[in-house]
């Protein structure tokens, strides 16, 4: 017991073994089944840990404002309106942390040797060379993008040295949909000097770019940036001070953005990385004065929000692969609450220990069809989340199934299912009505991509891409379709027209249905001298040995009809057109092919012209078999589950329509109630409830 933080010399017995049969709390008197023994006096500033603070923690408490120790409380008025602080300090296993709200960011090529010593704390070092990238694409109800508010704030320090390096970003906000829309604040885009370089773009909207600030802050030294937009109208302030540089107001209308990133772009692929450090990266839903952002620059991002938990939540819960060989392995990713324990059900088991604050996977095996679910828990709190993975009889030894289009949903944009992207155009899943089932097609010109993940072709490796492909005589456009692998972001359908890696066009501009690919970097499209026949579906092999980008990746495409008759050789021994020496607004390219991408790049052709199905990747050497048949592939029955989750899953005995059935304790799982059969002429009435807030019940 302490008063004014000393310890008081009363001896309090230490508490008996049990639990306190409490259920309420109570200030100014006490709270039985009535009230009593009231107090006179004034109270102020009660607070409660569920840890036992330190002696000096205590006097802290005893000497400065309560808000101070718990993180905030709002009491320092800068603090108004403040959505998001990223400190730039610690990474915490995939992320960095948000301390307002946990929007935290997600770290790509970033490690603890790129945590420095920075304006305040620690900062991140960025490199254009690794292209790294702190990035959040941003639930629809969250305060951020920052643009979703007429008036808001952004504040950062910044140590980058603009001259030399050509139109990079420090900060961005952009749409993992449309590679349109960007908010941008970056260098030079001729790298001329150290100035800031606004890029606002969207469509239907005047694109106001490449414009530059009048003061220098990318000049190698910590300096202050603060942009302040007031019902529209826009400001840049430069160590707190107004740059003479002119933003036009924000156009009438809502910013397309769904993502922020920080240290380049991010769209449906990252890009435009800059090289430097950046610290103290803080949102505001409302504009800030000059004098508050002159407090922020002195006094550092006042605390707001902190110390309350997170609620328990899982932001994504999900299957490498929602298809997979009967027999084989799937892998099960996850992120959430970092600090809820995991459990999968299937007999996986617990994972927590597979996660790092929340982030984690398992790999395991898969007997048949199968319904995952994965449950975090904290306390007496549960939440939950599924995935279905299809396990199929059928598939040959040594090939993995990427895609066959069954589990994805019709008639819409394939982007955002099942890690494909559609940055531009459109690209859509159909049913056939043939044995094929589903297969994707293009509309107008389009770039569609799938990441590989653990499938990724590693440099040195050698594998085959097969497909399907199926091409109709259309009234309209011709047909320019390349199918193939890569490294490159998504972004534009403009970057896939060279400069690529391995692929094949299926183009028929001649007048007939031709196979083209390009031999070399700097080559151009050209013919291989094969043809192949309209309304007819072919089996495609793309044999690809990933050499390192100096000497170029070597590939052989072999065709087939699907329908029989002998594997043919369309080229043979094409070197990659992939440039080693990059771009400036996309870096490097990488050493592995990561991705495959299916792209139309002729605006007239139209849905169901031109259709792909059946994508497999069999790696370590090539492979001429065939990965299944047509119609081969049988889903297999979905397995029972009989593992029980952390709880036990629910109590009680099947029950007649009459009695009363209950499910008593504190679960950590959903607990189902067997009613027994209840059948018959007769009509039944349920009565739920909930004794703890927030539970929720349902009938199946």
């Amino acid at each position: 017991f302490y008063v004014d933080g000393v310890a008081d010399e009363l001896e309090i017995p230490d508490k008996p073994e049990g639990d306190w049969l409490v259920n309420n709390t109570s200030i100014g008197g006490i709270l039985r089944a009535a009230a009593s023994h009231w107090v006179t006096g004034l109270i102020d500033d009660v607070a409660i840990w569920n840890r036992a603070l330190t002696e000096s923690e205590l006097g802290e408490l005893s000497s400065s404002a309560l808000g101070d120790l718990l993180g905030g409380q709002e009491a320092d008025p800068v603090a108004e309106g403040l959505v998001a602080h990223w400190p730039l300090d610690v990474i915490q296993g995939t992320k960095t942390p948000d301390k307002v709200n946990g929007y935290d960011m997600e770290l790509t090529n970033l490690s603890e040797s790129d945590v420095v010593a920075g304006k305040v704390g620690n900062a991140f070092s960025f490199s254009n060379e690794r292209q790294t990238l702190l990035s959040r694409v941003h639930e629809a109800d969250e305060d951020l993008p920052a643009n979703k508010h007429e008036s808001y704030t952004l504040s950062m320090w910044v140590n980058v040295v603009g001259e030399g390096q050509n139109d990079l970003r420090i900060f961005s906000e952009g749409n993992t949909s449309n590679s349109n829309p960007l908010f941008n604040m970056g260098t030079h885009n001729g790298g001329a000097d150290g100035s800031l370089d606004f890029y606002l773009r969207q469509s239907g909207w005047d694109t106001f770019g490449h414009a530059y600030s009048e003061q220098q802050p990318f000049d190698g030294t910590w300096r202050h940036i603060a942009f302040v937009q007031t019902n529209g109208a826009r400001t840049l302030y430069v160590d707190g001070v107004a740059d003479a540089l002119e933003i036009p107001d924000k156009p009438e209308g809502d910013w397309l953005v769904n993502n922020s990133s920080i240290g380049g772009i991010l769209r449906a692929a990252a890009s435009h990385w800059a090289t430097g450090l950046i610290d103290e990266v803080a949102v505001w839903k409302r504009a800030l004065s000059e004098d508050e952002v002159n407090s922020v620059i002195t006094n550092g991002v006042p605390s707001a929000g902190g110390g309350n938990q997170r609620p328990l939540a899982i932001a994504s819960f999900s299957a490498e692969y929602a298809s997979v060989a009967k027999g084989g392995t799937v892998v099960l990713q996850w992120d959430a609450s970092p600090d809820a324990s995991l459990w999968v059900s299937h007999g996986v088991g617990d994972v927590t220990a597979n996660s790092e604050f929340g982030v984690g996977s398992v790999e395991v095996p898969l007997e048949g069809t199968s319904n995952f679910t994965l449950y975090a828990s904290r306390g007496s709190d549960t939440v939950s989340a599924s995935t279905m993975v299809t396990a199929y009889d059928g598939i040959a030894d040594g090939w993995t199934l990427i895609q066959d289009f069954e589990s994805m949903n019709t008639d819409a944009s394939v982007n955002g299912q099942e890690r494909w992207k559609n940055p531009e155009g459109t690209t859509a899943v159909i049913e056939t009505g043939t044995p094929s089932g589903n297969a994707l097609t293009l509309s107008g010109t389009a770039l569609s991509a799938v990441l590989l993940g653990s499938q990724t072709i590693l440099e040195g490796e050698k594998a085959t891409l097969f497909f399907r492909a199926y091409t109709a005589e259309g009234d309209g456009g011709s047909v320019q379709v390349n199918v193939g692998l890569s490294e490159k972001p998504i972004r534009f359908i403009g970057d896939f027209d060279a400069d690529v890696g391995p692929f094949v066009q299926f183009g028929d501009l001649e007048g007939f249905l031709d196979l083209l690919s390009i031999d070399g970097y700097g080559g151009t499209l050209d013919w291989t001298g094969k043809s192949v026949d309209y309304e007819t579906t072919y089996n495609v092999w793309l044999d690809v040995d990933n050499r390192n980008l100096d000497d170029g990746d070597k590939f052989t495409m072999y065709f087939q009809k699907a329908s029989g008759g002998d594997r043919e050789e369309g080229f043979k021994d094409y070197t990659s057109d992939r440039n080693p020496a990059g771009s400036v607004d996309l870096g490097l390219p990488g050493p592995d092919l990561d991705t495959i991408f299916v792209s139309s790049h002729n605006n007239g052709i139209q849905q169901g012209q031109f259709l792909i199905d059946d994508i497999y990747i069999s790696k370590g050497s090539f492979n001429d078999g065939i990965p299944a048949e047509i119609d081969g592939l049988n889903a297999t029955d979905e397995i029972t589950d009989d593992s029980t989750p952390p709880g036990g899953g629910g109590t009680g005995e099947p029950a007649a329509a009459a009695m009363v059935a209950s499910s008593d304790g504190a679960l950590s799982a959903p607990a189902v109630v067997d009613f027994g059969a209840l059948d018959g002429s007769a009509s039944f009435e349920f009565h739920f409830t909930a004794i703890k807030a927030g539970a929720s019940t349902a009938i199946a």
